[in-house]
């Protein structure tokens, strides 16, 4: 059984439904670069992926990131080129392999046994543009006064360590930047995917996230945004200081 929930506002977050294959691509915003092209680029990604499906996973991560390695993207600086997150997996009949690029998270139940998959290090970057944000906005810059001047300074410097410091999925991308697991299974696996603003809620309630296989989804997204309709810039330890851009997740069961 597969169920996907899906509540995007600016509509970078894209579920992979394959097959076999299953997960979530959550595009990052181009600094002075193109959302037409981001979105271009992870439908593209994506649907490599599954039409690629009968290999190993990271056969067709590796071919996903050479065939969409555009030559329009090379004349672009590195802040502007489209970049995302990524969590996938595909599923056999006795194992599942997973693929995972920043900051998607995997939780997987495997016979009873819960692991997490997940990266902080993007956080680490993204702190710098979230402390500048509120040392502005107390400084007495509006929202829209701060975010511009954070998008155009900090996040750019931050883009410009993609492929050097931490790895979302982009055009010039190498396979062994990614990080892959395989889990072998004697009667059952359930997976949840689930991209950084679906996360969220975990953070904000500090409820356990193996806890997702227990909960309603539905139930999370819709008191994910109660709380944050509640949240002022002043106090928020997460991006993107109110309502987030997309929350989105992929779960399902597999059973022998």
């Amino acid at each position: 059984m597969i169920r996907v929930y899906y509540d995007p506002i600016k509509g970078e977050d894209l579920p992979v439904i394959g097959t076999r294959t299953y997960g979530i691509i959550d595009g990052a915003t181009p600094v002075g670069g193109s959302k037409h092209m981001l979105l271009d680029y992870i439908r593209q990604f994506s649907r490599f992926l599954i039409k690629y499906e009968k290999v190993s996973l990271r056969e067709s991560v590796d071919y996903a990131l050479t065939v969409t390695d555009y030559p329009e993207y090379r004349q672009l600086k590195p802040w502007e080129k489209p970049s995302a997150a990524a969590g996938v997996v595909r599923v056999f009949d006795d194992r599942i392999e997973t693929f995972r690029a920043a900051d998607v998270v995997i939780i997987v139940d495997v016979d009873g046994k819960i692991y997490t998959l997940n990266d902080s290090s993007v956080e680490k970057y993204d702190k710098l543009a979230w402390d500048e944000m509120k040392k502005l906005i107390k400084g007495g810059k509006t929202y829209e006064e701060a975010y511009k001047i954070v998008s155009e300074k900090i996040l750019r410097k931050n883009r410009e360590l993609i492929g050097k410091e931490y790895f979302p999925i982009y055009p010039g991308g190498r396979v062994d930047m990614y990080k892959f697991k395989e889990f072998y299974y004697s009667d059952y696996v359930q997976v949840a995917i689930m991209s950084d603003g679906f996360y969220r809620f975990f953070l904000f309630t500090e409820l356990p996230v193996e806890k997702i296989f227990e909960v309603a989804p539905e139930s999370i997204i819709a008191e994910l945004r109660d709380i944050e309709e509640d949240v002022i810039p002043e106090t928020v330890d997460f991006p993107f200081f109110g309502r987030h851009d997309d929350a989105s997740l992929v779960i399902f069961d597999r059973k022998v």
